[in-house]
């Protein structure tokens, strides 16, 4: 049993070490960056090239069209942050919606657009498409891993 035991041991050791090897070459973020409009190509399409998820939120530039409203997008807000922790190798970025697309509607807000391979791959426009007022982290999560975006645990939609 103990030379099981050792054995165990040493094939783990051996997994941990590859993992840890492999690890190293990823790039991890595990927060979210504030961007501007000239930061676009660099830390949106560039940074996306390589096959990495880079979630862009647009956020509302100033109060919007209700204060439920804002609530609403200060919620997304709140969430993508968490997310940002749980998922350290996707690339979360905030930028005003007005700075990002000069003319984008309000209405339209929250809008997530989600980059791979330096294209938009995904929108999710409004808070339905988010999982609804009642968004919490789980249930943006659930439609992130739907989406191929992240992996999760969550079974069904929260």
């Amino acid at each position: 049993p103990e030379d099981d035991d050792d054995e165990f041991i040493r094939r783990y050791r051996q997994k941990r070490i590859k993992e840890l090897k492999r690890d190293k070459n990823t790039i991890t973020y595990g927060d979210v960056m504030h961007i501007s409009r000239p930061d676009w190509n660099r830390e949106v399409n560039e940074a996306s090239r390589s096959g990495a998820w880079v979630i862009v939120n647009l956020t509302r530039h100033t109060s919007s069209l209700s204060a439920r409203h804002d609530e609403l997008c200060d919620l997304v807000e709140e969430t993508i942050r968490e997310l940002a922790v749980k998922f350290e190798r996707v690339k979360f970025v905030f930028i005003p919606s007005t700075s990002a697309i000069e003319n984008w509607p309000a209405e339209n807000l929250p809008t997530l657009f989600c980059y791979r391979y330096g294209k938009m791959q995904h929108q999710l426009i409004g808070i339905s498409a988010m999982g609804g007022p009642g968004l919490n982290c789980p249930r943006l999560e659930w439609r992130l891993a739907r989406l191929g975006i992240v992996e999760t645990d969550l079974e069904e939609d929260p």
